[in-house]
């Protein structure tokens, strides 16, 4: 039996991130953005092992904006 280690990844991390993202508590939504870009990891992962170079591109993109995220909410914070 195969398990798809990269699809469950994305699951684990990226499905609660789009949720808490509409969170209305921010000390709660913050964590958004750190669970988006841990699941940035298995999208990078499913793409090598797939094949798929063009997705990789959009995977930039996402990892930027989930990075955009945490330093505007973790870092950057006043």
């Amino acid at each position: 039996m195969n398990i798809p280690y990269d699809q469950i990844g994305i699951l684990v991390f990226n499905l609660p991130a789009l949720w808490l993202i509409t969170y209305p508590q921010f000390r709660i939504r913050r964590w958004a953005y750190i669970l988006g870009l841990l699941s940035e990891v298995f999208w990078v992962w499913t793409c090598i092992i797939h094949d798929q170079w063009w997705i990789l591109a959009s995977v930039a993109i996402y990892t930027a904006m989930w990075a955009r995220g945490c330093w505007t909410h973790w870092i950057r914070r006043s």
